[in-house]
């Protein structure tokens, strides 16, 4: 199932226009502070006015009230109701959902986010990742068709987070979810993110960008230049070494070595490279405690900083990033279109 819009959401002075169509699957939704992420949010939901059509399976759901339009919304704070146990909250949802799960499927649901120890428990006594995860089975338990999240893991420890993230993305896959999930970091876009979008421009106007692979969208020169700059491959499984714990994920004719405590249990395994951890060569046999050697050609030098270049580097399995000082950029005499070796230290991949 599909989203497709053309709206244009109005607040006092600001106004953004969002545009295009978002697939099954999660899209994150990225941009600076202030450029209409939640607005637009707010504008899918009918929480706020907006002018043009939502399109949902074909339903216009701006010809439709907020509790007839099949979404469910998960906020900063999942907001379950304090007087309820996490079972009533979950009940209260079911019975007025446009297309409430059944028992089999809330039972489920309730499997899937490891939800059944907590059911008796009231929202003061779960912690801050517990209560999300109730909170996204509320939002979903009453047959949402289109899944809203506005920074669902604001306040969460680094555990916390990560467990949400994981949790979130096998639901959508598992059960053929859209998803549109509003976040500032490139870190939990590409944790679980299959597309992503840019809120570009400035108040008082902003404009939607289109919806891309999220891995292309990173590599972009607007995400590119960050601090926080990395890129997300999805590689297939080449084998498991249980005496270090490395995974080994196959890039083109060659491999990624990446720390993990136990094997993964599937064929393909999503990674990170943050653009700080790569460091670049002319030559494969230099000496080096990187065990990630990778072939790769250079895409492009992206100004980023006084001092300070971003490379994209283009691979078998797709683009990533390299940030370096231009005296090293010079050193290496670097253009487009050089063959280069990429250098990625395995403790730093996750």
């Amino acid at each position: 199932m599909s989203l497709q819009l053309d709206v244009q959401i109005q607040r006092g002075p600001f106004r953004l226009h969002a545009q295009g169509q978002f697939p099954t699957g999660i899209t994150a939704i990225m941009g600076v502070s202030g450029a209409g992420k939640t607005s637009l949010l707010r504008g899918i939901a009918g929480l706020d006015p907006s002018l043009g059509p939502i399109l949902l399976e074909g339903q216009d759901l701006n010809r439709q009230p907020v509790h007839r339009r099949g979404i469910g919304y998960l906020s900063q704070r999942g907001a379950l109701l304090p007087h309820l146990t996490v079972e009533q909250n979950l009940r209260f949802a079911q019975k007025r959902g446009t297309r409430p799960y059944t028992e089999a499927q809330s039972a489920e649901l309730i499997a899937e986010l490891d939800l059944r120890p907590l059911l008796a428990r009231r929202p003061q006594q779960l912690s801050g990742g517990e209560h999300q995860r109730a909170a996204l089975a509320r939002a979903l338990i009453g047959g949402a068709q289109l899944l809203l999240l506005d920074e669902p893991c604001a306040g969460l420890d680094h555990q916390a987070h990560n467990a949400f993230l994981s949790y979130l993305r096998k639901l959508c896959s598992h059960h053929q979810l859209t998803a549109v999930m509003v976040t500032h970091q490139a870190w939990e876009a590409a944790r679980c993110a299959d597309f992503a979008a840019e809120i570009t421009g400035q108040s008082p106007h902003a404009f939607l960008g289109p919806v891309a692979a999220i891995n292309q969208l990173l590599c972009e020169d607007s995400l590119a230049t960050r601090r926080d700059a990395l890129a997300c491959l999805d590689l297939p499984v080449a084998g498991y070494d249980a005496n270090d714990h490395l995974l080994s994920l196959r890039c083109g004719a060659e491999t990624i070595a990446v720390p993990l405590a136990r094997p993964p249990g599937t064929d393909t395994q999503r990674i990170l490279i943050t653009a700080q951890s790569v460091s670049l060569s002319r030559a494969a046999d230099q000496p080096s405690s990187a065990l990630n050697r990778i072939t790769t050609t250079l895409d492009a030098l992206i100004p980023a900083a006084p001092g300070e270049v971003v490379a994209r580097l283009n691979t078998a399995a797709g683009f990533f990033l390299a940030r370096l000082t231009t005296r090293s950029c010079r050193t290496l005499a670097l253009h487009p279109g050089d063959t280069l070796i990429a250098q990625i230290k395995a403790t730093a991949l996750s």
